[in-house]
């Protein structure tokens, strides 16, 4: 299913509710104006499944969106999770992050150009260059860029710093998958209830604004 706009919202299908309903992720909302998010659970919990289902859906959207991928994990490659559905840049080294970000202390975007999504799998990136993220996360409206991150951890010191734990969780916009029981997770989470039983991988609660559901994300085709 594409992206689909409200007004200038641009929104993602993410997953299936408990009633088979699309559950999107939201990249901007109704005024154009970025939202970040992060995705977090447990090692094998469907994390970066679900940063490549948000790219499959951003590659076909209505409205262009360029997709970015951040993993400083596998040196030149990308998490074999992404199979053949690539992002359009990616960004493996720590000399590729760097000079990518550097970007973020240029000129604003053009209005022309498409919104940017940058999805970064794990934490590796965000310690790496922490002022980087800062930067950019700071003037992400003038650069008309989201960022959504992979994390096992929403510990301060594991997002890069306190400032882009901010940045990243200022819209309430969360995927929660498998159970997250530490009590950072629950305070931190606006309406975040840790689920009944064991949680097959992919399944999990999506949140923004406030409002949570039941997800289910799987593997895009």
């Amino acid at each position: 299913m594409p992206a689909t706009t409200t007004t200038t919202a641009i929104t993602l299908p993410l997953g299936a509710g408990t009633e088979g309903e699309t559950v999107s992720w939201h990249l901007t909302d109704e005024s154009g104006r970025p939202q970040h998010g992060v995705v977090v659970g447990p090692a094998g919990s469907g994390g970066t499944t679900a940063l490549v289902r948000l790219s499959a859906a951003a590659q076909a959207a209505p409205v262009e969106v360029y997709t970015v991928a951040v993993d400083l994990y596998y040196a030149d490659y990308l998490d074999p999770a992404w199979g053949e559905l690539l992002p359009y840049e990616w960004w493996t080294t720590k000399d590729a992050l760097r000079g990518g970000l550097s970007w973020a202390g240029g000129a604003d975007a053009d209005p022309a150009e498409p919104h940017m999504v940058l999805l970064v799998d794990g934490d590796r990136a965000l310690r790496t260059d922490p002022a980087g993220w800062e930067r950019l996360l700071e003037r992400a409206e003038r650069l008309r860029a989201s960022v959504v991150v992979r994390v096992t951890s929403l510990d301060a010191a594991h997002l890069g710093s306190a400032k882009v734990r901010e940045h990243l969780l200022g819209a309430g916009q969360y995927l929660a998958l498998g159970h997250t029981y530490h009590s950072l997770t629950r305070a931190v989470l606006p309406g975040y209830t840790a689920p009944d039983g064991r949680q097959e991988p992919g399944r999990g609660v999506y949140g923004y604004d406030g409002d949570t559901v039941q997800v289910s994300v799987a593997t895009p085709r």
